[in-house]
């Protein structure tokens, strides 16, 4: 279990990652001209929302202040009625990525915890 969390943690970095560096120094109205870049960034979220929907329960509850089926619901409007997507949507989920990143930097912390703990504190 705590493998396929922490590859689920990892994945959600990866893609956290490349929708902050493809947004790097890009305003709104660049974001707004660049039809690429949007369908790139509403891809990415997309994915985010297909991967939070394979954490565990208990993981949800314990970030209780992340919107997880606000992040869900764009991942369904993303894959099922693409053309419906408001770019505002989009941007809006970009500027909201901080409570994720922090949430898996606590669980990873957690996960390498429990490792520590089950192998009497060895380090790797």
């Amino acid at each position: 279990m705590s493998r396929d969390l922490s590859d689920n943690l990892d994945n959600l970095q990866v893609l956290i990652r490349r929708i902050e560096d493809g947004l790097k120094d890009r305003s709104y109205e660049d974001y707004l001209n660049d039809q690429d870049l949007q369908d790139a960034t509403t891809y990415r979220l997309s994915m985010l929302g297909e991967i939070t929907g394979k954490l565990p329960d208990d993981v949800k509850e314990r970030h209780s202040d992340i919107p997880w089926d606000k992040i869900r619901g764009l991942r369904n409007v993303a894959s099922h009625d693409y053309f419906s997507i408001i770019p505002d949507m989009v941007w809006e989920g970009t500027r909201s990525l901080e409570p994720i990143k922090q949430m898996i930097r606590e669980e990873l912390a957690r996960i390498e915890a429990e490792r520590r703990s089950r192998d009497g504190g060895r380090t790797r």
